[in-house]
């Protein structure tokens, strides 16, 4: 059985009890190779968990001219559902390639290093090998809140398989101990 792959133009319906994955990093307008396609293989190739989700925020065809600003609907759209998706996931990859700046995904950091400060579940992964240019930055934040950080993209897809389990099971204990109270 395959995972199920949603992404910004490609919206199959799921269910929230579904074990949810974002893939969150490196794009910047093409500068970043295609993790996501690996990182997808990666997951889907893992059979312990049904019916899998896995989140990839990348589009086949961005416009890098358009306009961001809320009021454009595409734009808006795009923000919201990455936003809604690192919300619900119960895991988050992050792939800060080096040779990328990657300000959204930068940005998307600081705001889940928020969510763990005041007390959401930690559910980061963060690879971040040598040569990305805010490393250091990084290193300081992910041991302030207790991110995990690995500095391999095959230590990032094990250790977010670890944390996706680890939530998802969590996440399904805590919704049957609701269902009996």
């Amino acid at each position: 059985m395959s995972a199920t792959l949603i992404t910004p133009e490609q919206l199959p319906s799921t269910k929230h009890a579904w074990p949810h994955l974002f893939l969150a990093g490196s794009i910047e307008q093409g500068k970043a190779i295609d993790w996501q396609t690996k990182a997808y293989q990666f997951f889907d190739a893992q059979q312990e968990l049904e019916n899998l989700v896995v989140v990839n925020p990348r589009r086949e065809n961005w416009d890098a001219e358009m306009e961001q600003r809320r009021e454009n609907r595409e734009f808006h759209f795009q923000v919201t559902f990455e936003l809604d998706h690192l919300e619900k996931a119960d895991a988050v990859v992050m792939w800060l390639e080096p040779g990328t700046m990657s300000p959204i995904s930068l940005f998307e950091f600081g705001l889940m290093c928020g969510w763990s400060s005041a007390g959401r579940l930690n559910k980061l992964v963060v690879g971040c090998p040598e040569g990305f240019w805010r490393k250091g930055n990084v290193e300081v934040v992910t041991d302030r809140y207790r991110i995990q950080l690995v500095s391999t993209f095959e230590e990032m897809l094990t250790e977010g398989y670890t944390i996706l389990r680890r939530n998802h099971q969590r996440r399904a204990e805590f919704s049957t101990y609701d269902r009996i109270r």
